[in-house]
């Protein structure tokens, strides 16, 4: 992860692991994450709906530390003004594709500062 402009993030996410999960998915919806700022990372808490060809659906719920990619041994200035109170992304997913043992989708989200309570 790291900052393009003040208001812009490039990310590039490569997962490695076993996965043991339904192998017919092919559609995500309400997937949401929150990201929160937390000394030199962002963690992220994060829920969607997979369904199945089968048309079952399996509730996912996951959390990761996202680690921003340093420029000159600094973290992006844009983390320090990462609002305290986190950012909720709203996203969709297209449909999966499968091709052997690689999977791609297309995300596009909106990012909306959480309101404080």
């Amino acid at each position: 992860m790291r900052a393009v402009s003040s208001s812009e993030w490039a990310t590039t996410i490569a997962i490695n692991g076993t996965y043991s999960g339904p192998t017919d998915i092919v559609l995500c919806e309400d997937y949401q994450l929150k990201w929160v700022v937390n000394g030199s990372n962002v963690l992220e808490l994060g829920t969607a709906i997979l369904k199945s060809a089968s048309k079952q659906s399996v509730r996912q719920v996951w959390s990761s530390i996202i680690t921003p990619k340093k420029t000159a041994g600094k973290l992006p200035a844009a983390l320090k003004r990462f609002p305290s109170e986190g950012e909720l992304i709203s996203a969709s997913i297209s449909p999966f594709q499968v091709d052997g043992n690689k999977m791609s989708y297309e995300w596009k989200g909106a990012v909306r500062r959480t309101e404080r309570h």
